[in-house]
């Protein structure tokens, strides 16, 4: 396989700040805007207010998601192998932000008096121009944490203060949607159900996205000295790019993780676009009950995310991931499960929403555990490929991250539309109904798919995490290794390797 030459202009004396950490953690917000677009709030709107098939907008989403996915292998080459003044990385984050901006809000505010063919149009066309967009940012700005973040538990760290940071924003922008764009009136005591809030949430959208990764991009640029870059830039040619994701993919505990992931997204995807359902017409939420449940979920993710700091030093991150999981397999189980059997109180109990609040607190702490473990295990794969394979592929790396992610979410989105039209039964032909007017048996089958069909799949994702083989002890090893390598490459100048 071809080797590149990589070299730094300063190395770096000291950890990462905090206040840097936090920072780079605003470059979580696009992610967080987009999951609360397409897989919360599109479904919803489409289908309850516009009147398209759910199955229709779940097969766009799907093919708007691979469509992404297949395109990080290739932005991933070209950004491992970019050489500018603005590094690997920052050049290609600030292309993205204008474009990912517009068509977020494009997609969210579609003219009025198309016919459900031009809808569908309108709406394939955004999905994949914002994946796109989110992909021109997402790859590289995940790319950076390998390096920024440094070593075993220096990874763990920023991707915990980085899920703060983000819970930080996103609590401030979830707060302004749900208690000023979504909230209620007589009209719709539930304000997501109304159709004139939907252009302003998209404007509010577009605007978070953009300020955001520019946000991040410019007060992270100060970094770009301490970034490897290639000694010279190269073109990507097929042979090179096949090789490229072929070297990643024999990687046995790429393959492991990558399995997993898969799994795990899958059947996220299809919880997340049945999450506005279940709060709306199960749990018959308002739009500040759903505010409620932020802050809730608030309340565990600040201090899972100090835990969590914390026990990466005792425990190993594999470990840590399935615990997490397997806790939230059950909280998750039960919350639905309660209620059916007339145990959790009734929304007229001054126990009923703080209670959903701990439970949605309880889930965001364990959920900490399995983002933080599950991407900084990934960015320790890329120091054991660089020692067995002589390349440095942060960017790769991440992009198998994102690629899981998004084939998961792909075909979860897919499958969500066709249960929650054909096996659940909610029905496009008919829109805005209220929570009174869907039927108790709709309502019975959106409970227990969520609760108890959806649980019992994810169970499957722990077997491949189980196999994981790196270990705090040997992420040191190799990193010893590397750094003899590089001594070893800088003794022999330019003709060595690194």
């Amino acid at each position: 396989m071809e080797s590149i030459v990589y070299s730094r202009e300063r190395e770096r004396t000291k950890p990462l700040s905090i206040l840097k950490k936090l920072i780079y953690g605003i470059g979580e917000l696009p992610f967080g805007l987009l999951s609360g677009v397409t897989g919360t709030f599109l479904m919803l709107y489409y289908v309850q207010i516009i009147g398209v098939s759910a199955s229709s907008i779940g097969l766009l989403l799907g093919l708007a998601f691979l469509v992404d996915a297949l395109t990080d292998p290739i932005l991933a080459e070209f950004s491992d192998r970019l050489r500018s003044r603005l590094g690997r990385r920052h050049g290609l984050m600030y292309a993205s932000a204008i474009p990912f901006g517009l068509s977020i809000y494009c997609l969210m505010a579609p003219p009025q008096g198309l016919d459900d063919g031009m809808i569908l149009t309108w709406v394939g066309f955004f999905l994949v121009l914002t994946r796109l967009c989110y992909t021109v940012f997402s790859v590289p700005y995940e790319a950076l944490l390998p390096e920024l973040g440094g070593d075993y538990e220096g990874r763990a760290s920023l991707a915990a203060w980085r899920r703060l940071s983000a819970w930080l924003v996103s609590t401030i922008a979830v707060g302004f949607g749900m208690l000023v764009i979504f909230a209620g009136n007589d009209a719709y005591p539930q304000g997501q159900l109304n159709p004139d809030a939907y252009p302003s949430f998209a404007l509010f959208t577009g605007l978070g996205v953009a300020i955001a990764i520019l946000v991040t991009t410019y007060f992270t640029q100060d970094q770009i000295p301490y970034l490897l870059q290639p000694q010279a830039s190269s073109s990507i040619k097929p042979r090179m790019l096949v090789g490229s994701i072929a070297s990643v993919i024999a990687n046995s505990n790429f393959q492991r993780l990558m399995c997993g992931v898969l799994v795990y997204f899958c059947v996220q995807a299809v919880a997340t676009s049945f999450d506005i359902f279940v709060f709306t017409y199960f749990w018959q939420l308002t739009s500040e009950d759903l505010f409620a449940l932020q802050l809730g979920g608030m309340g565990g993710a600040v201090p899972g995310i100090l835990v969590a700091t914390q026990l990466v030093k005792r425990f190993q991150k594999h470990h840590l991931l399935i615990g997490a999981i397997a806790a939230s397999i059950c909280i998750n189980a039960s919350i639905p499960v309660l209620r059916l059997g007339d145990v959790f109180p009734p929304n007229n109990s001054l126990f009923f929403l703080p209670l959903l609040m701990v439970m949605q607190g309880s889930l965001q702490f364990f959920g900490v555990f399995a983002g933080v473990t599950c991407v900084s295990m990934f960015a320790d794969l890329v120091d054991e490929h660089q020692l067995t394979s002589g390349r440095r592929q942060e960017a790769m790396f991440s992009a198998g991250f994102t690629f899981g992610m998004k084939a998961g979410g792909a075909l979860g989105v897919m499958i969500s539309g066709i249960v929650l039209e054909h096996f659940i039964g909610f029905d496009s032909a008919v829109t805005g109904l209220t929570t009174n007017e869907i039927e108790d048996s709709v309502i019975f089958r959106l409970a227990i798919t969520d609760a108890l069909i959806l649980n019992a799949l994810l169970v499957f994702c722990l077997v491949f995490f189980r196999r994981y083989t790196l270990t705090r002890e040997s992420v040191a090893q190799i990193q010893i290794e590397l750094a003899d390598q590089s001594r070893a490459a800088a003794l022999l100048g330019p003709e060595g390797t690194s």
